[in-house]
């Protein structure tokens, strides 16, 4: 049987430690256990793409970005802000790309406002989030998506200040570890929402 044994009792204890660390110690809580092999697609981890590739990716869809922040910076923002706080970078600018329409905006978040996931833009909200910076609207976005996956999550914890304001919604915290349980009310109200990022 899978995880009897030595093996077993050896990784639930390394399970146990960290869980206990990232309560002990500030800002351990970035780095979280990862969820059993195939059980889907964490949340949580580093990027499996560069910042140039992710730039170079969105270059070979031809589509002309309405962001006031260009491409390749944005893309770099992303990977660097997941990195710190331990989010996979490739699929939160994936995200991106879902949230506002490849760049291209409309509906309720305009480009000015350097929402790059729709934070606040529900489906009864007349506006979404805005923020003051690219950086700030890409940390609020990364700081969203660890509080949906880490279980206890805290923003004495985060690796860089608090600029999410709905951080504190996401109850309980780490309730969607995985990119397979996101939607149909985890960040997104469409049931098919984990299927188009992960696209």
């Amino acid at each position: 049987m899978a995880g009897s044994g030595r093996h077993g009792v050896l990784r639930r204890t390394v399970v146990l430690v960290l869980a206990a660390l990232a309560v002990l110690i500030p800002g351990a809580g970035a780095v979280a256990a990862p969820p059993p092999p195939g059980a889907g697609t964490p949340v949580l981890g580093q990027s499996l793409l560069t910042a140039d590739q992710l730039a170079g990716w969105y270059a070979s869809t031809g589509i002309v970005s309405r962001s006031p922040t260009d491409v390749g910076t944005l893309a770099a923002l992303f990977v660097d802000e997941g990195a710190a706080q331990g989010v996979r970078a490739d699929l939160a600018f994936a995200q991106s790309m879902l949230e506002t329409g490849y760049l291209s905006f409309g509906g309720l978040v305009r480009p000015s406002d350097n929402n790059f996931s729709g934070l606040g833009a529900c489906d009864s909200c007349p506006r979404g989030l805005a923020f003051p910076s690219a950086e700030l609207g890409v940390r609020a976005q990364i700081q969203h998506l660890w509080a949906y996956a880490t279980p206890g999550a805290d923003p004495a914890l985060l690796a860089r200040p608090l600029v999410s304001p709905r951080f504190h919604l996401v109850q309980p915290p780490g309730k969607a570890p995985l990119w397979e349980t996101m939607g149909g009310g985890n960040w997104a109200t469409d049931p098919l929402y984990a299927d188009k990022v992960l696209r």
